[in-house]
């Protein structure tokens, strides 16, 4: 099954990239924790900040 373990990769990097972006334009705490929720729901994955 590597395709699927790609697709989650992938998924899991959007997630990151979505929260650092956030991180970097300077959102609120409120805004990233609600972001964090949403991409859980549609990636799998909330994300984190990779500078």
């Amino acid at each position: 099954m590597p395709d699927n373990d790609n697709m989650d990769e992938r998924r899991k990097k959007k997630a990151n990239e979505i929260i650092t972006n956030m991180h970097d334009n300077k959102a609120s705490g409120r805004d990233i924790q609600a972001q964090k929720k949403a991409n859980k729901e549609s990636f799998g994955h909330e994300g984190e900040y990779t500078p």
